[in-house]
């Protein structure tokens, strides 16, 4: 713990507020914003590949 926490070592998210019973700080703003999840290299190769199809004499 540092002088800038308001943590007071009763760490329990309550899961109905998302709060910390010992804090009140939410899952948040103890934890960090969750990082959204990396693509799958398929889904990166998908968007880099760009197939133009020869014109057709229709």
């Amino acid at each position: 713990m540092n002088d800038d926490s308001p943590c007071i070592g009763l760490c329990q998210i309550d899961p109905d507020s998302d709060r910390c019973i010992g804090c009140g700080r939410t899952s948040a703003e103890i934890y960090g914003e969750p990082e959204p999840p990396a693509p799958h290299d398929a889904e990166i190769i998908e968007e880099k590949i760009v197939v133009h199809a020869p014109p057709t004499d229709d």
